[in-house]
């Protein structure tokens, strides 16, 4: 297992401002994100949308959470063993479903507009990924891109 694991290492070289590169991109990702958040949770609350906007307030964070989370997972098995990333990382991917799945369950108690709401907050993330792709600015972010 060893020998497994010094292969894996010598064919993986992660870069030496790779994770300075990649904490550059969750920063600027976050960032967005935060400002989307708040700009929507305003327009909620002046139509008097309150339930709503608490709803997508809580997905959007749980959201965040969960990918700087996911950053500090990739930091943390990028630097330790084979067996120790790959337990890591599982018990990583539980954790953050359990979370999301509790933000789920909590607003689906609630009421149904506080869970739809909180879904959309959940997407912010991935809007911000996908919005910044088709509109071609991912490869001033993307470090391995260059």
């Amino acid at each position: 297992m060893r020998r497994l694991d010094e292969k894996i290492k010598r064919e993986i070289k992660i870069p030496f401002m790779g994770l300075k590169a990649i904490k550059r991109d969750i920063i600027k990702i976050l960032s967005i994100s935060i400002v989307i958040t708040l700009v929507t949770f305003g327009v909620l609350v002046f139509l008097k949308q309150n339930r709503s906007a608490f709803g997508f307030l809580r997905g959007a964070l749980v959201s965040a959470l969960n990918f700087a989370l996911l950053y500090v997972i990739i930091s943390k098995t990028l630097k330790s063993s084979f067996e120790r990333a790959f337990a890591i990382a599982y018990g990583s991917y539980f954790i953050r479903l359990l979370l999301i799945s509790a933000t789920l369950i909590h607003s689906i108690i609630t009421s149904m507009d506080v869970f739809i709401s909180s879904i959309l907050g959940l997407t912010v993330i991935k809007v911000v990924i996908i919005s910044n792709t088709i509109f071609g600015r991912w490869s001033m972010w993307n470090f391995f891109q260059r």
